[in-house]
């Protein structure tokens, strides 16, 4: 594909198709609701994270349980959590103190009643009460549990908040807002944001991608849902890209650095990031100094940029296709595209729809 307009214009309506497969009922999703997919970001009950540090905490608890790892989970645990944070947090300052790893077990166990079932949504061979038990007595775990993971990474977010920011993650945002609205343009909103990511994904558990994520979702509060993203360019997050496995996988054929095969859906990241720094098939590439992510996230920039965009339109839209999972508050549903990955990212990549099969293959599962 071509780094054009046309591009991301295919590509939203290959999304659309994408959505309405498999809907048997008679609904039928449009663009509006594709562009209500893409602002429907964060999570319900942390809509003033930017600017309450307790709720804050919480979201950042939550972008370090959307890695994949398996770990305390469900609504006894969001509440235990939110609990914690307000316990933590001076409600009159705002701010938080810093903290050890085994102040953060203490509340947790003593806030929970030392009760497991709190920590899981369903019955679960992981005695987190004893891990946690461990920790607060500075006991050395077999191994990097995901509970230690999580607080050792909640700890130094706190001080980095507090070394900074006196524990106020108000005059952090409003710091970010300040240098933001300062880039001379759309190239340089990029390149602040990315930047942004980078520097906070040095705390310990949390990488570029969810450190971006969770910057995205931290200032999604700006967002206007009943307006498109391109009308909302100087909000902070229209310009924040997670750079997971299918936006890189999806972008290698997109630029053309790789032609499509069943075999991307399952590639290795690594060896799809070593492809696209390696490639010299695209008219894509940039100097050769360039990263693999940098040149990658550029790349998304420059096809947002160029279709009066921004990137987080496309980061959306590649994952909402790749993963099935369009779930939308706005719309009113839960959206799950009823087809397989490697048919899903066909069907956005080539725009072969193979309706007759795929509608055959559902109903063999109906």
């Amino acid at each position: 594909m071509d780094c054009k307009r046309t591009t991301l214009e295919q590509l939203r309506c290959r999304a659309v198709a994408i959505m309405n497969f498999g809907l048997l009922d008679g609904r039928a999703f449009t663009q509006a609701d594709l562009e209500k997919a893409i602002l429907d970001t964060g999570y319900a009950g942390c809509e003033n994270a930017d600017k309450n540090t307790a709720q804050c905490l919480e979201l950042y608890l939550r972008n370090l349980g959307s890695s994949g790892r398996s770990g305390p989970s469900g609504k006894y645990f969001e509440e235990l959590t939110r609990k914690v944070f307000s316990e933590l947090v001076d409600q009159n300052s705002n701010k938080i103190q810093p903290l050890t790893i085994e102040d953060l077990a203490d509340v947790y166990l003593e806030l929970s009643g030392y009760n497991n079932n709190v920590f899981t949504a369903k019955k679960s061979n992981t005695n987190y009460v004893s891990q946690l038990k461990q920790i607060k007595f500075g006991t050395q775990l077999k191994r990097k549990e995901t509970i230690y993971v999580w607080l050792k990474s909640i700890k130094q977010f706190v001080d980095y908040l507090s070394q900074d920011y006196e524990g106020d993650v108000q005059i952090f945002t409003d710091l970010v807002r300040s240098e933001f609205s300062t880039q001379p343009d759309n190239y340089s909103r990029f390149k602040y944001t990315w930047q942004r990511g980078k520097d906070l994904s040095k705390i310990y558990g949390l990488g570029h991608p969810l450190a971006s994520n969770f910057l995205k979702d931290l200032f999604a509060c700006e967002f206007n849902k009943n307006k498109t993203l391109s009308d909302q360019l100087g909000c902070y997050s229209a310009w924040c890209l997670k750079l997971d496995r299918h936006v890189v996988r999806l972008m290698s054929v997109i630029t053309e650095r790789e032609a499509f095969s069943a075999e991307i859906v399952s590639k290795n990241e690594n060896l799809v990031k070593k492809s696209y720094k390696e490639s010299k098939n695209s008219t894509w590439l940039l100097s050769e100094n360039t990263s693999a992510d940098d040149s990658i996230a550029y790349d998304v920039f420059a096809l947002a940029d160029v279709s009066e965009s921004a990137p987080l339109e496309i980061d959306r839209i590649l994952y909402m296709c790749a993963s099935g999972d369009f779930n939308t508050e706005s719309i009113g549903d839960k959206i799950k595209a009823y087809t397989h990955q490697v048919q899903r990212y066909e069907m956005l990549l080539t725009g072969d729809l193979k309706l007759r099969k795929v509608i055959e293959d559902f109903q063999k599962h109906v």
